[in-house]
């Protein structure tokens, strides 16, 4: 277990070559270690020894050949870097067995039908992951592909702005609806696209980097707290709320966890959702002071006056030099019509943000 963890660690900080050694060790001591075979082999793609990775994806199955998560990576791999198609159908088939209630297999099998160029299946999986999560951008995206390569331009364009209506930072839609604009003359439409690939680009690459931790640790709720902050951030509330919730399902007394999902609700104008979210963070910790000047926000906004000044006097308790607390306190008492207090009460604001 101590290995385990260690390597773990290494895989996470980037370390490949480290986590590699460390669960090649840990195999010795324990044969039957599937995740250690799953995660040596994750080790092995970074290092781009795809070939040894394969060995250790189907060792893993080998060892349970229930392991859905392995059998989709190893997919993964046929598909993306070896092209052993035949091989990469089955390994989707299979996950599509053992999970068949969930869109990823589905979208798995549409990437190896694809890459197989067998477009009718592909287009049967593709349309299959849609039916089960309809908020999946990849989903679309993935059709799209399938009617281009088809010759189908219009339809694949409707299913590409489909993908960037779901996720608006899917870099790889903007790029392929840019070159289908340029296909047919349309050289405005095709540089708007092409800027939006180059703006998106970085912040899918960040997506994508958490998306590919969580394959290695579905349950790590820390990962999916992170990737629902980064989803809030690029403003992509439902995605942000369902990872938000996610790591809250996993870890359920995790308070800036709630903070943040309150803020997402907040700032979507869901207030009795985002009042919720705020009294939960200060159950599991009644010191979060960020949680009380939230909360202090949520009153302000309903005119509860009386809960928004206790809220905001309590998160200036905690933190004695809260600007934004502070601030907050100051438009109560000018709601109140209080001059002074309201001036006063600024002026501190004013010495803090100073500070």
């Amino acid at each position: 277990r101590a290995l385990c963890a260690q390597a773990s660690q290494a895989l996470l900080q980037g370390d490949y070559a480290r986590a590699r050694d460390l669960y090649r060790s840990a195999l010795e001591i324990d044969e039957g270690n599937r995740g250690a075979y799953y995660n040596l082999g994750l080790s092995l793609i970074k290092l781009t020894a795809y070939a040894e990775a394969v060995d250790a994806l189907r060792s893993a199955v080998q060892v349970d050949s229930n392991y859905a998560l392995a059998w989709y990576t190893l997919g993964q791999v046929y598909t993306d870097r070896l092209g052993k198609y035949d091989l990469a159908v089955m390994s989707m088939r299979r996950v599509v067995d053992l999970r068949p209630g969930e869109a990823l297999g589905h979208i798995g099998l549409g990437q190896a039908y694809v890459a197989a160029r067998d477009f009718a299946a592909a287009a049967s999986a593709y349309r299959r992951a849609i039916a089960l999560d309809s908020l999946d951008a990849e989903a679309y995206f993935g059709l799209g592909v399938t009617r281009e390569t088809q010759g189908e331009a219009e339809v694949a364009e409707d299913l590409y702005l489909q993908a960037v209506q779901l996720d608006p930072v899917h870099a790889k839609a903007y790029f392929r609806l840019g070159g289908l604009r340029r296909q047919r003359g349309d050289v405005a439409g095709a540089k708007r696209f092409l800027k939006l690939f180059e703006r998106m680009r970085p912040r899918a690459a960040r997506i994508s980097r958490l998306k590919s931790q969580l394959l290695s640790e579905p349950d790590n709720a820390w990962l999916h707290h992170q990737l629902g902050t980064l989803y809030s951030k690029f403003d992509l509330p439902l995605h942000a709320i369902r990872s938000l919730q996610k790591g809250l399902d996993l870890h359920s007394d995790f308070a800036p966890g709630y903070n943040n999902l309150g803020n997402v609700y907040f700032r979507h104008g869901r207030i009795e959702e985002a009042l919720a979210m705020y009294e939960a963070a200060i159950h599991y910790d009644s010191s979060y002071a960020i949680a009380h000047n939230n909360l202090g926000s949520v009153w302000l906004l309903k005119q509860r006056l009386d809960a928004a000044q206790n809220a905001f006097k309590r998160a200036l308790q905690l933190q004695p030099n809260y600007a934004e607390a502070q601030h907050g306190l100051a438009l109560v008492y000018g709601q109140r019509g209080d001059r002074a207090k309201e001036r006063q009460a600024l002026e501190r604001y004013e010495r803090m943000r100073g500070d």
